[in-house]
């Protein structure tokens, strides 16, 4: 008799299910809702434990989506493509967007007789999740989606998450971001990508284990050793120098130490570590690392890293912990503990290549450590971090040995938090070394010279630095955060990373206003000081934000007048000219004016034309009649300072009885102060945010509005 349990009780209309999809490979089942939306079940166990997971929402309304019509996982269990009666959708196995059709332009849809984008009957997948085939109703055609694969969905191992290749249904495509300079890795251009095609003959099966050599063809009577073992491998993986680790079927994780003298290469088995009781389905396991401590990887016998060493599994969607301990009569026993749910990939950063800029250790010569004792090296701060992503954030524990102490049970601890990182692309990996995220996202180009569609992706960063600075400064942790920063003080947008950093405390306090003895900004600001860009960041963050913003910021910083002096003291004139602004805004114009002229005498002394002819503009805003420009031109004596030319074009810039209208207006801005608009002028060099962003430089999440220099667009109150 058949026995079964209910586990979707939908209680309005909108949520009856009308198509199911079972994924075997994460035990998931999806559930396709009346309302177009998805409810997605995980099967636990054969006894009826099978809570929610996680629930799909479609952007588009009932109206526009139209009736659900198929529902389908990929083959491997990593992609979902839900079918509607006017397009289609598709999710990463936990939730990610990846594609739509929604997005198609209904005109050029139409003209091109697109109905793959505008209706589909049903779909199934073909060449093991390589491609998907759709019908669409009322048509004679097949249509063909090929797919793009990261290759961690048929071999999930460290190398082909740190360097990110996809798979499609004729070859490889491979991300090449690590071979070239910091600013061209995080740009857009499709170039970064090698396309290789692969002959049908080269994927071979991976059970026995086999080592061949660099050098010579991958035939097996090349190979340097073989390794036959009594049960299929499911799993194998590098640890560290010289480890192997080899998960089979029959529950075993076996140690292997290599060893290579010459041509010669040895395979030892060391140690092994029996599962049964702890793992329930060896076939559930898709990833297997270990983390050995640092006493015994440099000094202790390797036979015993298997009673040393925490074990990390991925299993279906679970991240586990396995952690050694001996009870009372000496016998090793594991205390489990579930790290994290959801889990699409992870990363342990000790078991990539490199973590991190061009050394292991850094000196800290340039910087300030305001008393806090910072050695003058240390060892790069992310090398024992812990990444994953759940399917919609990526989250990063700095340090596992803070996670590792919270495993024994015995203990009571609760995890430690996560730092949280929004994406609004699919992550593929974190290029530690450059502090940012990689991934793509799809774009469906549609042209009016073209009869039909298709799809390409575009590469996408995001910095990774402002959200981990954040974690660190929240938990009163400077050390930690200027330690992190030493690492990436030599990034060309690292003073972006810093920018952003402010614009997004800043942003949320000024909403939220907590009260001084909680908020973050002033460590966030005292933070800042100790980098040489201090003054530069703070004017960058002033000119994409609100003046009702500057207020809150200047708070718990001097006075614009005193960080206008510094400036000047410094010979940055275009910074002092940013605080010119704020000055204008928040205190007295007529201490402003003569600021002003302190400023301009200084740039016409440096020559500065560009700076000179944006001074007299605001100075122009301020006084329409001209009168203070033209006394401030004649106290500054341009003609003598003048190179000729320079000097020209600033005395055009005032005003003449046939030309009183300016390409700019004077008005208010806040309480009082100058707006001046519609100047124009270059940007704030090689890692300003606007310059930065326009090459999708790992861009924060906010864009620059208006352009130019410091006087080109005043914000808004």
């Amino acid at each position: 008799m058949f026995k079964g349990y209910c586990f979707h009780s939908p209680k309005v209309v909108a949520e009856y299910g009308v198509k199911a999809a079972i994924n075997a490979r994460f035990s998931l089942v999806a559930i396709g809702c009346a309302n177009g939306n998805i409810i997605v079940y995980t099967a636990r166990d054969y006894d009826g434990n099978i809570p929610l997971s996680h629930t799909l929402h479609p952007v588009n309304s009932v109206d526009s989506l139209g009736t659900l019509t198929c529902l389908t996982y990929s083959p491997d269990g990593y992609c979902l493509f839900a079918g509607y009666a006017r397009g289609w959708m598709t999710w990463s196995v936990y939730g990610k967007l990846t594609g739509s059709s929604f997005i198609s332009d209904s005109n050029v849809t139409a003209t091109n007789d697109d109905k793959w984008l505008t209706c589909v009957h049903e779909a199934f997948w073909v060449g093991g999740g390589s491609s998907l085939l759709m019908l669409s109703p009322a048509d004679d055609r097949l249509w063909i989606l090929e797919m793009a694969r990261s290759a961690t969905t048929c071999c999930f191992s460290p190398d082909n998450i740190s360097r990110p290749i996809l798979q499609t249904e004729g070859g490889f495509m491979l991300y090449r971001g690590y071979e070239v300079a910091d600013l061209t890795a995080i740009s857009m251009e499709s170039s970064l990508w090698r396309h290789v095609q692969i002959p049908a003959g080269y994927l071979a099966d991976q059970w026995p284990l086999r080592l061949f050599s660099r050098e010579k063809q991958l035939d097996e009577n090349e190979a340097l050793h073989v390794e036959s073992f009594e049960a299929p491998i499911i799993y194998i993986t590098l640890s560290g120098d010289d480890s192997l680790l080899v998960y089979t079927y029959e529950n075993v994780l076996f140690h292997y130490v290599i060893g290579a003298v010459d041509s010669t290469v040895t395979v030892t088995l060391v140690g092994q570590i029996g599962l049964q009781g702890i793992i329930r389905a060896p076939p559930r396991v898709r990833s297997v690392s270990w983390i050995v401590p640092e006493e015994q990887l440099q000094q202790g016998d390797p036979s015993q890293d298997v009673a040393t060493a925490t074990v990390l599994f991925l299993v279906d969607g679970k991240l586990v912990l396995l952690q050694p301990s001996a009870n009372e009569q000496g016998e090793l026993k594991y205390d489990m503990r579930v790290i994290a749910s959801n889990v699409e990939y992870y990363s342990l950063m000790r078991d990539q290549e490199t973590v991190g800029g061009e050394e292991n250790t850094v000196s800290l010569p340039f910087i300030s450590d305001g008393g806090l004792n910072i050695q003058a090296e240390q060892s790069n701060g992310l090398r024992d971090s812990l990444w994953y992503f759940d399917g919609s954030t990526v989250r990063v524990w700095t340090d596992v040995q803070d996670v590792l102490s919270s495993v024994p049970q015995d203990l009571g601890r609760d995890l430690p938090p996560a730092v949280l990182i929004n994406v609004d692309f699919y992550p593929l990996c974190a290029i530690v070394s450059k502090g940012i995220l990689f991934g793509v996202e799809p774009e469906l180009v549609q042209r009016r010279d073209l009869s039909f569609a298709f799809w390409r992706f575009a590469t996408r960063t995001h910095l990774f630095l402002p959200p981990l600075l954040r974690h660190h400064l929240s938990q009163y942790n400077s050390p930690a955060a200027l330690h992190l920063s030493h690492h990436y003080h030599k990034l060309p947008y690292f003073p972006h990373a810093l920018e952003v950093l402010l614009h997004d405390v800043l942003d949320e306090e000024v909403e939220t206003a907590p009260p001084p003895e909680t908020a973050l900004l002033p460590s966030i600001l005292s933070f800042l000081s100790s980098f040489p860009q201090y003054l530069d960041i703070i004017v960058q963050c002033t000119r994409k934000t609100e003046v009702r913003s500057w207020r809150t910021l200047f708070a718990y910083l001097p006075s614009p007048q005193e960080l206008f002096e510094e400036s000047l003291d410094k010979g940055s004139l275009k910074t002092a000219g940013g605080y010119l602004l704020v000055l204008h805004n928040l205190e007295d114009l007529h201490t402003g004016s003569n600021l002003s002229l302190r400023l301009l005498r200084r740039a016409t002394e440096a020559r500065d034309w560009e700076l000179c002819k944006e001074l007299a503009r605001f100075l122009m805003a301020l006084d329409e009649s001209g009168n203070t420009l033209r006394e401030a031109l004649a106290e500054v004596d341009v003609r003598s300072r003048g190179d000729g030319e320079g000097a020209a074009r600033l005395l055009d810039t005032q005003p003449s009885p046939t030309r009183q209208s300016m390409p700019i207006t004077a008005g208010t801005n806040g309480a009082h102060g100058a707006h001046a608009r519609g100047m124009t002028a270059s940007s704030g060099g090689p890692y300003s945010p606007r310059s930065v962003d326009a090459n999708n430089a790992a861009a924060g999440t906010y864009r620059t509005r208006g352009g130019g220099d410091y006087f080109e667009s005043l914000p808004r109150s």
